[in-house]
């Protein structure tokens, strides 16, 4: 365990015996709130005093209370500087002076135990499933009544202070830093929603990469008459119409309204004024800002949808209208790929096959209707039925004339064709061994 007398216990830099930090902490500062005081060590279990808490990072107030802070702390087990982020929402407990145990009411202790297990839940789930776009999650543990979790301390800028000091971004820079953020909550969405999104969420870090922060911001249940939490701001949607927006498009919305603001510089109108207007008052981007793209306004505009059938449904879904379309030299290099694929081939050789095999039947089919068309039925195809009701499936002879100075000629009926004396004559008949038309009522004369 690293000496905790060498750390300041404000910002944990390490201190000068004797000497007042640079950070103007004198001791004297005392706890605001139900916030854990500076210096105060935290139990991890099994580890002991694990963590040291120095001063207050942030507040998470996405239903108008606040429902957790964020602390700057060290490992004392690595000495590597960490944020500790706890689940204390502020209308439900009480921190006492001594031991800084949360003490909450009776009446409220089934929801806060609801939400702080949602809390452990949605903690684990992260842990179990990083990304390079999402903050990592170290260590997740109850302690003084409550839940924490552990995280990288993110040394780097928020996207919202980076908007207010330089102005809006150019969409070339924007739309890759919301397209990481996009990605990683598409890999997570399965498992845990942001709900609160904001651009003071978005770190980006000194080598240009997005990390999205502020997880795990859960909502307490309450009846109506207990407690209202409604959210105004212009990131994210309003909670008064139920749980409709608490799910992965309430993601996509906050995404969409971000890189709205992040590239126009103005703040969109909040969800719930938009909701009680007769005409939506939110601006096309492309009509604010001449560098933003047709096809990124359109894409913008539908993940801020007020329908929700119309919203991109998923971080996957508005990923996709992320990408800007293909030129067609693109298109051609991605044709050129696929046709350098194996399976290309394969496909190609089944295809050729089948084409053949299809010709050999039309031109099987074509020959049967030429030769119908020239000689007539075939000897299968003439029945019973088209020649009255006699069979002849036996070979008639016909008789000829015999005597001198004349040839006998042997004239023999088809088989399976009626003879003349039917009524009808044959169109086909056997002469010589040779079948030909019977173009003379019956025989064919030499």
């Amino acid at each position: 365990m690293a000496d905790t007398q060498r750390y300041c216990p404000s910002c944990l830099d390490v201190a000068t015996a004797g000497e007042a930090c640079a950070c103007g902490y004198d001791g004297a500062s005392t706890r605001q709130g139900p916030d854990l005081h500076p210096g105060t060590r935290l139990d991890a279990p099994g580890d002991g005093p694990r963590f040291l808490i120095g001063r207050l990072l942030n507040r998470h107030n996405p239903f108008g209370r606040h429902a957790a802070c964020v602390y700057a702390a060290r490992d004392l087990a690595t000495g590597e500087r960490v944020a500790v982020k706890e689940y204390l929402p502020q209308c439900l407990g009480v921190r006492r002076a001594e031991g800084n145990r949360l003490d909450v009411a009776a009446r409220l202790k089934a929801p806060f135990e609801a939400a702080r297990q949602t809390f452990l839940d949605e903690a684990r789930a992260l842990q179990q499933n990083p990304h390079p776009g999402i903050c990592p999650v170290s260590h997740v543990f109850e302690a003084l009544g409550t839940a924490f979790m552990v995280m990288p301390y993110i040394d780097g800028v928020s996207l919202g202070d980076l908007v207010e000091a330089r102005g809006p971004l150019s969409p070339a820079v924007a739309t890759p830093l919301m397209t990481a953020v996009v990605e990683g909550l598409r890999q997570v969405h399965p498992m845990v929603a942001h709900r609160n999104l904001t651009p003071d969420d978005i770190i980006v870090r000194h080598d240009g990469g997005p990390v999205l922060t502020g997880f795990c911001s859960v909502r307490p249940r309450f009846d109506r008459d207990t407690v209202v939490m409604r959210s105004d701001e212009s990131f994210r949607t309003s909670m008064s119409i139920g749980d409709a927006e608490a799910g992965p498009w309430g993601d996509v919305y906050g995404c969409a309204a971000i890189l709205y603001y992040i590239t126009t510089g103005i703040h969109p109108p909040s969800h719930r004024v938009r909701l009680g207007e007769t005409e939506d008052s939110l601006m096309p981007p492309a009509t604010l800002s001449p560098e933003i793209a047709p096809w990124l306004s359109r894409a913008i505009l539908a993940g801020m949808s007020l329908n929700l059938r119309r919203r991109p449904a998923d971080a996957g879904s508005f990923l996709k209208r992320l990408r800007p379309p293909t030129s067609p030299l693109a298109r051609l290099r991605h044709l050129r790929t696929w046709l350098r694929s194996p399976w290309t081939a394969v496909a190609a050789l089944a295809v050729i096959a089948a084409w053949l095999a299809w010709l050999t039947v039309q031109s099987v089919a074509t020959t049967r209707e030429l030769n119908r068309l020239r000689y007539g039925p075939t000897v299968a195809s003439y029945e019973s039925s088209d020649w009255g009701e006699a069979s002849s499936a036996i070979p008639v002879t016909a008789p000829s004339d015999s005597g001198p100075g004349k040839e006998t000629s042997s004239t023999t009926y088809v088989e399976g064709v009626p003879p003349p004396s039917q009524g009808k004559s044959p169109p086909l008949i056997m002469v010589d061994g040779k079948i030909t038309h019977n173009k003379k009522n019956d025989k064919v004369w030499k």
